[in-house]
């Protein structure tokens, strides 16, 4: 049986339904081999990525990854499956840290990240119109903000 699992995710987010769905296959015995693309896109870190093909190969399922031409059925495709998470990794963590020093640059410059916060222009009016006695709801709707920023605005 041959089919194909494929996640789009991005950012933090740790959430891999397909590849947490072809790990329970392989557990049913539907598959004798996963072949990856590379290497990396299997797995986010190096423990992870270990224990995975450790559990995989317990199961008698073969793991082979395209780009980097390895055969992890073998003693040197498992030690070199290894050494290449490891770079994988620290190049992640590199990323990640040059995207903070980025972020801290751009905040010494003044940049502002996240939302903007346009609701604080409503704040007179949520006030003028509590004063007239409408409800939450109603200041909510009448200036298409939600209720919580009306809540947060009356605080």
């Amino acid at each position: 049986m041959t089919a194909e699992f494929s996640d789009v995710i991005s950012g933090r987010r740790n959430t891999r339904p397909q590849r947490d769905r072809l790990i329970k296959e392989t557990y049913k015995g539907r598959y004798d081999v996963v072949l990856v693309w590379k290497l990396d896109r299997w797995s986010r870190n190096v423990l992870d990525a270990l224990m995975t093909v450790a559990e995989l190969t317990r199961l008698n399922v073969a793991f082979v990854s395209y780009r980097e031409k390895l055969d992890l059925t073998t003693p040197t495709g498992r030690a070199m499956a290894q050494m290449i998470a490891v770079f994988a990794e620290l190049e992640r963590e590199m990323i990640v840290d040059r995207i903070k020093a980025g972020v801290q640059k751009a905040r010494e410059r003044g940049s502002k990240f996240g939302r903007p916060a346009t609701v604080q222009q409503h704040r007179a009016k949520v006030r003028e119109l509590h004063g007239e006695g409408k409800s939450q709801y109603e200041i909510a709707a009448l200036l298409k903000i939600s209720r919580r920023s009306v809540q947060r605005l009356l605080v």
